[in-house]
């Protein structure tokens, strides 16, 4: 019998997907890691299963009245009750995500899969979650089984996924196996990136692709994504030129590769560089460098953000952010301290009243041993306590900093006070929140991309200054020198 050609193509196709379906299959035979027992099965309709019925319920009620801690601890009773009640399990999961607590919710949406295997949304958060813990091989099992699931998604959808899964074989170790996936995944992504306009469809797509490869660590290729919808696409507003510019500019530092941002810099035209934080209107070259510095700085590369700072100098003598951000990298390093004096005085002059430069110069006349007011102007205790004051809320390092330069100044009662002040402000409910607000709307406004979670970044910042607060208190109490002079 002779078959139709439209038949033909359909089987042609058909054909294909059963050879993917039975490669996948294949894969996940191989990459898929020892499985936990399962849970022992509470009879339909025991009492067990009706109390975890009866408490699912209880916790979405509570969950909709917006009574977080009742349904937390109904939905905790109703897994206990019924290890295989999947709805408290998904309830249990998005309420431990709402309130940021990663390892509850990444643990609930893994049980949520035991339960139903065919949960993509369990899959997909399952695999971010084992990613983010260093688990690869179990990420790659999960996106395969995404795949086998066959998912009705859009080819662009599609492909985020195969590099993700790509980028999670390539790291467990399954190299050949990863590049298919990934060669085809990258040929349908730089497609779109070059030829989907800019408008809010296409905005909200690829700002949901971009977050779902950072979350699989897929750095280099957000960035060279971000790349080519700043080059090629036909964006019109600003905010997206903005968006992707600084996109890429957080993946260089996530991979820390600050010539490449400086190659990227570099390479747009001088009266159209904008990045997110300042999308409204065109950056100057040398402030866009330093923005660049300030985000290698904050994701850890600091060599690279100091030669971002001197490349916006080389344009700018006069940046005040450059001049006071690589003079105190340069002032903490061991070799700078003349040149770290001259660029953190050249940035008070420009800037005398800011906070941020101030407590500079006052760590300089530490450094300097010019603790009090002499003839050749202000000392560190001066400076460091005008700083204090005009910062908008009260910052506990530099207040640290203050309560060292009061005791090397011999005024030890007064900086015990300010010590214990910094230890209070640290240690405060409300300055976490703030802060913590703070780095959420830098990932989202200033950034574009989250790249870790705002706790990792709180953390990164404050790191030992609790311990070393304590410890000066300690030391000073017993009268012996502090630990941090």
């Amino acid at each position: 019998m002779l078959i139709p050609c439209g038949m033909a193509v359909l089987l042609g196709m058909v054909g294909v997907a059963t050879d993917s379906a039975v490669r996948d299959q294949a894969l996940l035979d191989r990459v898929a890691t020892q499985t936990q027992p399962e849970p022992v099965d509470v009879p339909w309709l025991s009492r067990r299963h009706l109390a975890s019925a009866r408490a699912q319920v209880q916790g979405r009620l509570a969950e909709r009245k917006s009574d977080l801690q009742f349904a937390m601890h109904a939905y905790k009773q109703a897994v206990e009750a019924d290890p295989l009640n999947g709805a408290a399990w998904l309830g249990l999961a998005r309420l431990a995500s709402k309130l940021n607590d990663v390892q509850l919710a990444a643990h609930a949406w893994t049980q949520r899969l035991r339960c139903c295997p065919d949960d993509v949304q369990a899959m997909e958060i399952s695999a971010t979650a084992a990613m983010l813990d260093h688990r690869p091989q179990d990420a790659a099992s999960f996106l395969i089984r995404r795949r086998l699931a066959g998912v009705d998604e859009s080819e662009m959808a599609a492909a985020q996924w195969d590099i993700a899964l790509a980028r999670a074989l390539d790291t467990a170790g399954f190299v050949d196996e990863a590049k298919p996936y990934e060669t085809a995944a990258k040929e349908v992504l730089q497609h779109h990136a070059a030829t989907d306009p800019g408008d809010r469809e296409h905005r909200h797509d690829w700002n949901r692709v971009l977050q779902t490869l950072v979350d699989q660590k897929a750095y280099e290729d957000v960035r060279d994504l971000a790349a080519t919808r700043l080059q090629l696409a036909p964006l019109r507003a600003p905010g997206d030129r903005g968006r992707y510019a600084s996109v890429a500019l957080v993946m260089d530092a996530m991979l820390s590769d600050d010539a490449a941002s400086a190659t990227m810099l570099e390479s747009l035209d001088s009266e159209d560089i904008r990045l997110l934080e300042f999308f409204h209107q065109p950056m100057p070259p040398t402030d866009a460098f330093a923005a660049a510095g300030n985000i290698h700085a904050t994701l850890g590369n600091e060599a690279g953000a100091a030669r971002l700072y001197r490349r916006a100098l080389e344009l700018d003598p006069n940046n005040s952010l450059a001049l006071n951000n690589l003079g105190y990298f340069l002032l903490e390093g061991p070799g700078h301290d003349a040149e770290a004096a001259v660029m953190i005085e050249r940035a008070w002059s420009l800037v005398p009243d800011d906070p941020a430069t101030l407590d500079s110069l006052g760590w300089l006349r530490m450094q300097q041993d010019r603790l009090v007011d002499d003839a050749s102007g202000p000392g560190a205790v001066t400076v460091l306590r005008r700083a204090s004051r005009l910062v908008d809320d009260q910052d506990p390092i530099m207040l640290e900093h203050l309560g060292d330069a009061l005791w090397r100044s011999g005024d030890e009662a007064s900086a015990r006070r300010t010590w214990r002040l910094a230890l209070a402000v640290l240690s405060h409910p409300d300055f976490r929140e703030q802060r913590l607000r703070l780095l959420s709307a830098m990932q989202s406004n200033d950034w574009g991309v989250w790249v870790m979670p705002v706790q990792s970044l709180y953390d990164s910042e404050f790191e030992g200054l609790a311990d070393r607060l304590r410890a000066d208190l300690q030391d000073g109490l017993a009268g012996d020198t502090p630990t941090s002079d």
